[in-house]
């Protein structure tokens, strides 16, 4: 009995096939739900927001007294400076 010889080409494209099948499958068994940012919560009863910077070798924040308005900024090099107040929202 004499095995007939398969060309190469054949059976790469059937393990090709063979592996695209597989994957499907455990793409559709193993899948989750997509994931998808929340908007940031606004704070609530929050006295201070502090936002902070770097760059290069600086780094620094940003403090904002949410009841009174008072913005500061800080640095490595600094005390807090005053840079102001904000307003609320316009009604």
């Amino acid at each position: 009995m004499m095995l007939r010889s398969v060309p190469r080409s054949l059976v790469f494209a059937a393990g090709v096939l063979a592996g695209l099948a597989i994957a499907s499958l455990l793409g559709v068994i193993g899948s989750r739900p997509r994931a998808f940012a929340q908007p940031p919560a606004a704070p609530t009863g929050v006295r201070y927001v502090i936002s902070s910077w770097a760059a290069d070798r600086n780094y620094g924040a940003y403090v904002i007294d949410t009841q009174t308005g008072e913005v500061s900024a800080i640095d490595q090099h600094q005390k807090p400076q005053s840079l102001g107040r904000v307003s609320g929202p316009e009604r």
